[in-house]
């Protein structure tokens, strides 16, 4: 904080500013305009308003520095001491300007060029001016010695355009710059775009989504939850995360067999329990050899014109429709017929007789039977 210094940056045609310090004379009061002096009187610079005010006699321009010090006089005392009585505004004026001075000392070095705690010159980044010209090799330089030292005659003349291996672009225009350095726009790079100026500003994640919006800008549609799927609203509709149905129920047994609750489906592997699929059915031979069957766990020749199948998964009960057959081989085979008894859950019997009523078994070929109905 200063004792006697007062730094200002004037607004525009700003004229008052304010002091903040005791002084002795208005003499003592020193301004200072970016580093003019200024001068006191009414068809001067400025005026003293009043004790504390600085009037300018027309108006600041913007952003100029106006400073205000205190240079009490160091050359000539406010207090000669003679022969007789001392007041008290003697001895006060007398230690006022000894107190004065020593305050604006201490502003004067504390606005000096000093170490800091480095011990290295710090100009607290401020510009430095009225530097000499340097002679010795560690002298400081001044902007204008370089602008006016680093000429031609130490760097010689650079070709015109400055060639890509000498650092330049070996061209007269932007766009051939461009396009020697392998930068064309449309070409090399892509030219500039709203857009991608919204996917640059977007903060994204794995599985999140862009996409264009209402306003055509490119906006962003956060991951969904595990199992949610896409969808499309039309058009002016942003697109949005839905959950997907579960979709209808596997079908049981008894719906499929009763064929009820048609919301349903069927999977490939209970197809079977519908009425009208067959639950058995077999072709083997006559000595019970099985060539090809569906639910038959095996055929069992019991004798002439006499077989037993055995059926893998029960049906329901005896109420089911089973048929049995052979493929005539003669004209006396047309005779023969072939027909299902005693029916089980767990099997049932097919006999084969001749016309004549004996037991009897087919030629040659094999015999067939199928089974339709619930299982169990």
């Amino acid at each position: 904080m200063a004792f006697a210094r007062d730094v200002y940056t004037a607004t525009s045609s700003q004229t008052d500013f304010t002091i903040t310090f005791p002084y002795l004379t208005e003499v003592d009061v020193l301004v200072t305009v970016d580093g003019a002096l200024k001068t006191q009187g009414s068809s001067a610079d400025y005026i003293f308003a009043n004790a504390t005010t600085i009037r300018f006699n027309s108006g600041q321009t913007e952003n100029v520095t106006v400073v205000l010090t205190r240079s009490t006089s160091r050359s000539s005392r406010l207090v000669d001491y003679t022969a007789g009585a001392l007041t008290e505004a003697n001895l006060d004026n007398d230690s006022l300007q000894a107190f004065y001075m020593a305050q604006e000392a201490i502003d004067s070095a504390s606005i000096r060029l000093g170490l800091d705690t480095s011990e290295e010159w710090d100009a607290e980044t401020k510009p430095i001016n009225n530097v000499v010209d340097p002679t010795a090799d560690q002298d400081a330089s001044t902007k204008k010695y370089v602008d006016d030292t680093v000429t031609t005659a130490l760097i010689g003349t650079l070709p015109t355009p400055i060639s890509i291996a000498n650092g330049g672009t070996a061209s007269a225009t932007a766009s051939a710059a461009r396009t020697a350095l392998g930068l064309a726009i449309g070409s090399n790079v892509q030219a500039f775009n709203a857009l991608l100026g919204d996917i640059a500003g977007l903060t994204v994640v794995e599985g999140d989504i862009l996409y264009v919006d209402s306003s055509g800008d490119i906006v962003k549609l956060a991951v969904g939850t595990n199992g949610q799927h896409l969808i499309t609203q039309g058009a002016s509709n942003p697109p949005a995360w839905a959950t997907a149905s579960t979709g209808p129920a596997q079908a049981v047994q008894s719906a499929i067999e009763a064929e009820t609750n048609q919301d349903t489906y069927v999977p490939p592997d209970l197809l079977n329990f519908n009425p009208g699929v067959a639950k058995v059915w077999v072709d083997f031979q006559v000595d019970g050899t099985v060539d090809a069957m569906r639910n038959v766990t095996s055929v069992t020749d019991t004798g002439t014109g006499d077989w037993t199948v055995v059926i893998a998964t029960d049906m329901s009960g005896t109420a089911y429709a089973a048929v049995a057959g052979a493929n005539p081989q003669s004209a006396s085979a047309r005779n023969n017929s072939f027909g299902v008894i005693s029916k089980l859950g767990a099997s049932f019997r097919i006999v084969g007789e001749h016309g004549a009523g004996s037991p009897t078994d087919p030629a040659s070929g094999n015999i067939n039977a199928v089974a339709f109905g619930d299982q169990a």
